[in-house]
């Protein structure tokens, strides 16, 4: 490796080393699954043949496409349906379970074809195949790849293209580039059409769809279009935040706050809120994504999880798993008995809210009952919505007055705190705080 870069290694001396199945070690989808020994080294593998790997070098993680980058400046727009979804008792259309389930509902509501500038798509490929013979160039040398597993989650063909998607349930952090770019070469070696790899993410209601343009440089791609839309409703709240934050508090006796003692705050925040202390009986998150919340509610109404499912159903770490499922919990969303987690009341009624907008509006009237949340927007507020100009001193004195959290902790949670009022903020339908780019773009950030 230190000569080369690159060691050919087989499933047998793989299983050896390891322990492990060697199918197993070798199927890295995101970072979080790439071994410790292999992030530590700067070491990533690639299948080249049944039972045969690559290890090579990838110090900078060009491997994984990171998907923040990608999406988390994109506004949700309206695409209305050609169908009606809702007349479809086998497609869940608000409340899809399965990556083929959102794939099902992107193409038959014409969404698919909209993005791809056609009409006449039909799902023709899906699950798993072994390739032929194809080679690409990595780090710029010439690599070989013959009859290895590829898995496409659906291919549709029209009359000028195949289009090719890998498919992901909830928000994710970043995917392996060879989930798209094996079949995207096994394809080109079998049709003639223009093979068109595209990745979907459904989350919170939204689609995100992302093309991409590769060629045979191997993590050499451009963004050629990228889109997030809703189908057949509005994206946004349709609730003002100056009248919830204006509403008297009420009481909620299935409320997880207690109240220990009454305090005086000083300070410009002129709220009833401001004259007592509560603690909260489950943990301040440290969960930064609200739409990953939301994505953990929908998984809860399907069954009862556990945070190490959640993680793992998630491709987050354990640690993750914990802290959005307590996130839930501290939203008074869910329930924890055992090690098991499932929906509360308040949480089947946020199910049962028909369209995004009213999920939107459950979720911000859920928020301010909440102190430590109520004063987050009421300083949002305050600051013409501009997150970047809340005062992270003052929100980390908040949290310390109005949690048990000593000042370290308390610090970090403020990046929580910001997160989620960033949410308000584009959930309000507000003008982006950023520019936004959406022509054809050179992919230069990685994970």
């Amino acid at each position: 490796m230190q000569a080369s870069g690159r060691v050919y290694i087989n499933a047998n001396q793989l299983k050896e080393i390891s322990g492990r199945e060697p199918r197993l070690l070798a199927k890295i989808d995101s970072l979080r699954d790439l071994p410790k020994p292999f992030h530590d080294l700067g070491w990533n593998i690639l299948p080249v043949q049944n039972g045969n790997y690559l290890l090579f070098q990838d110090s900078k993680n060009q491997s994984f496409v990171d998907l923040a980058s990608i999406f988390d400046d994109l506004k949700p727009q309206i695409f209305n349906s050609q169908k009606d979804l809702s007349g479809f008792d086998s497609l869940p259309f608000e409340n899809p379970s399965s990556e083929s389930q959102a794939l099902d509902i992107c193409h038959a509501s014409g969404l698919l074809d909209h993005f791809c500038n056609t009409n006449d798509s039909m799902l023709t490929i899906r699950g798993r195949a072994f390739s032929g013979l194809f080679d690409f160039k990595l780090d710029g040398s010439p690599l070989q790849v013959n009859q290895v597993q590829i898995e496409i989650d659906a291919g549709y063909e029209n009359s000028r293209q195949i289009i090719l998607l890998e498919a992901k349930m909830g928000r994710r952090e970043d995917f392996h580039l060879r989930q798209l770019y094996y079949p995207w070469l096994a394809w080109k070696k079998r049709s003639s059409k223009v093979i068109v790899p595209i990745f979907l993410m459904y989350s919170n209601q939204q689609y995100f769809l992302c093309q991409f343009r590769f060629n045979e440089y191997f993590g050499n791609l451009e963004i050629v279009r990228k889109a997030c839309y809703v189908i057949a409703q509005y994206p946004f709240a349709s609730v003002s935040l100056k009248s919830l934050l204006e509403q008297k508090d009420h009481k909620d006796p299935k409320d997880s706050w207690v109240h220990r003692q009454t305090i005086q705050i000083s300070g410009e925040l002129n709220s009833q809120i401001t004259k007592r202390k509560l603690t909260e009986a489950s943990p301040f998150p440290q969960a930064n994504d609200l739409d990953k919340v939301c994505d953990v509610l929908l998984l809860l109404s399907h069954r009862d999880h556990s945070s190490a499912e959640i993680a793992n159903y998630f491709d987050m770490d354990r640690r993750q798993g914990d802290y959005y499922a307590n996130a839930t919990l501290y939203l008074g969303l869910s329930l924890k008995k055992g090690i098991q987690y499932s929906l509360s009341e308040s949480g089947w009624n946020w199910i049962k809210c028909r369209g995004r907008s009213q999920r939107i509006d459950f979720m911000l009237q859920t928020m301010v009952k909440r102190p430590l949340l109520k004063l987050s927007l009421q300083m949002l507020l305050e600051n013409d919505f501009r997150v970047d100009q809340m005062d992270e001193a003052k929100l980390t004195e908040r949290i310390r007055q109005l949690t048990q959290l000593g000042e370290t902790t308390a610090r970090r949670r403020v990046s929580t705190l910001k997160s989620w009022c960033l949410w308000v903020h584009r959930n309000l339908g507000l003008p982006d705080q950023t520019p936004q780019n959406h022509g054809h773009e050179q992919l230069s950030l990685f994970v």
